[in-house]
């Protein structure tokens, strides 16, 4: 999952009574590689959550179902509140115990900041 912070998009430097007045939407980007990228939205007022990253893996899965291949290769960002928790990893041994994936791989993305501070 991507955000704003990951993008670098730009953010406008004063509000107007128009845009304030705009919804607030978060958009989720997930790259499918070999085949597409899709992009999920949804109101921000809406908790942003385990249970929406998981929405989000199981709605991405069910568009390749007849062509998933054996091992899911997963790559998230550095965020533990809603992709590295219980739920989510939860969701990933269910696939792999239903024998959908033999394998599930995940990899952490770090931003760029995280790697200064590391390194």
């Amino acid at each position: 999952m991507m955000d704003q912070n990951t993008t670098n998009l730009p953010r406008p430097h004063f509000i107007s009574k128009f845009s304030s007045s705009m919804w607030k939407l978060t958009c989720y980007a997930v790259l499918v590689h070999g085949h597409a990228n899709h992009v999920f939205v949804d109101l921000a007022n809406i908790s942003q959550d385990s249970n929406t990253t998981c929405n989000i893996i199981r709605q991405t899965l069910a568009k390749y179902a007849g062509h998933l291949p054996s091992v899911l290769y997963v790559q998230m960002d550095n965020c533990g509140r809603e992709n590295k928790n219980q739920y989510v990893f939860g969701l990933f041994c269910a696939l792999n115990e239903l024998k959908i994936f033999e394998k599930v791989s995940l990899k952490r993305r770090w931003s760029e900041s995280a790697k200064c501070k590391a390194f």
